[in-house]
This record gives structure tokens, C-alpha cells and sequence, in this order.
């Protein structure tokens, strides 16, 4: 936005949303909204803010047919009962399935991210790689779902050769579609344990522990119950 003098702006007992008001950004005034300023949005308009919706494993749904392994991934080195994982094998594609809805403070038509967060069982040899793979397809309410759009990657970070009980993260780039508020999907989380995606060559499990769907903001929250 353009510098402005704070002299320049009329005095006011009560603002709206859409009044401009003065911002200080070091040495220079700039105008911004009022409502902007609710949403503690930078004065900087590149700036941007995220929120994230997590999706718990534990929550999501089985298939029956290409299920990992729910099984032990740490104790308390002294045989207690410990904490379990899901265990994704090293050469057959399991899966997981998910739902997710773009929720109201989502900024739309934008991009998304999603993220995979898991765990390797032991220590990788030199530059093996795991993929993991989303697929899904997404629909506006009162829409109409169409086919399924697979994502692929196999890039951890952090980056580098993978050490047995790590924390990772695979992040999935899921580019801008035509998504409003309220927009859901059905989706399945998988390892790509046959490289179709991306190659997958770590010979062991992957243990998932969490899935994020991190997407960009623009207001606290949707201004009715069913619209932005």
C-alpha cells in the first residue's frame, strides 16, 4: 500500500472493516484496513500466514486390503507395554484413508501443502529414499466429484541420509485449484513402496506418527456460515 500521512486521515470514534486506518512499518506510515488488522496481517503484502489441520493415523480408516502394520515402535526399555505405530513395508504400497475440508479461515483458490510425518525403523543406507504418495479428489459443496489426482515426493527433511527413530517430514505440494470454504476430500496416504511415483529404495518400515495439511489464511474466519 501506499505511504499516507496519519494528519491525512479524518479523526473517527468507530471504525469497520473496510476503513483505513494508519500503520507504522519502521520509518514509513503506510495505510492498511481495519480489518487487516484483526487478522494481525504484516504491512508487508508479500508476508503471508498459515495455519495447519492436522490428521491423526489413529483416526483414519483401514482399507482391508494393503493395510500396514499397527505395531510396537518404542518403550520404556524395560518391557512395558510401550507406544504403537503404523508400519509401512519396504516393497508392497500401504495405505491409509483420510477426509479433509477446507476450513474457514482458509485463503482460497490457493495452494496447500501436505505434510507426512514419520519415523524410519533403522538407519538407511547411503541416499536411499522413501516415497510417499496422497491421492484424492476434492468437490465444492453442492459439486460434483470427479476422478482422483495422485501427488508424489521422496525429499525428507530434514534432508540427508536417514537415522533410525528420526522425526522426518515429506512434504507433498498440492498446486492452486478452484477451492472455497467447505470444500472437502476423500483421500488415501500411502508409501510408494514400488517407486511409482518417486523411487523408494529404504529396505525397512516407515512409521507414520502424523499427516498436516498446512494452508495459507486470509481472515479469522468465514464472514456467514457457509461463505467466506
Amino acid at each position: 500500500m501506499a505511504e499516507i500521512k496519519g494528519s491525512d486521515l479524518p479523526a473517527a470514534t468507530s471504525i469497520i472493516g473496510t476503513d483505513i486506518v494508519i500503520g507504522v512499518e519502521s520509518s514509513a506510515s503506510k495505510s492498511i484496513t481495519a480489518e487487516k488488522i484483526l487478522m494481525t496481517q504484516s504491512l508487508t503484502a508479500a508476508d503471508v500466514r498459515w495455519k495447519s489441520n492436522r490428521v491423526s493415523p489413529l483416526s483414519s480408516k483401514v482399507g482391508g486390503s494393503r493395510d500396514p502394520d499397527f505395531a510396537k515402535f518404542s518403550d520404556d526399555g524395560s518391557g512395558s507395554q510401550g507406544v504403537f505405530l503404523y508400519h509401512f513395508d519396504d516393497t508392497t504400497e500401504e495405505e491409509l484413508y483420510v477426509d479433509v475440508q477446507a476450513n474457514p479461515d482458509y485463503k482460497e483458490d490457493t495452494a496447500f501443502y501436505i505434510q507426512i510425518w514419520w519415523i524410519p525403523k533403522s538407519n538407511g543406507g547411503v541416499g536411499e529414499k522413501v516415497s510417499w504418495g496422497v491421492e484424492f479428489n476434492i468437490a465444492e459443496p453442492g459439486g460434483v466429484f470427479g476422478n482422483t489426482t495422485l501427488f508424489y515426493s521422496n525429499i525428507p527433511l530434514p534432508n540427508g541420509d536417514l537415522i533410525a527413530n528420526r522425526l522426518y517430514y515429506t512434504e507433498i505440494a498440492i498446486p492452486a485449484f478452484t477451492v472455497s470454504v467447505g470444500a472437502s476430500s476423500a483421500a488415501r496416504i500411502f508409501r510408494d513402496a514400488t517407486g511409482a511415483g518417486e523411487i523408494d529404495d529404504y529396505t525397512d518400515d516407515a512409521m507414520l506418527i502424523s499427516v498436516e495439511v498446512k494452508y495459507e489464511v486470509d481472515a479469522l474466519g468465514a464472514s456467514t456460515r457457509t461463505v467466506k
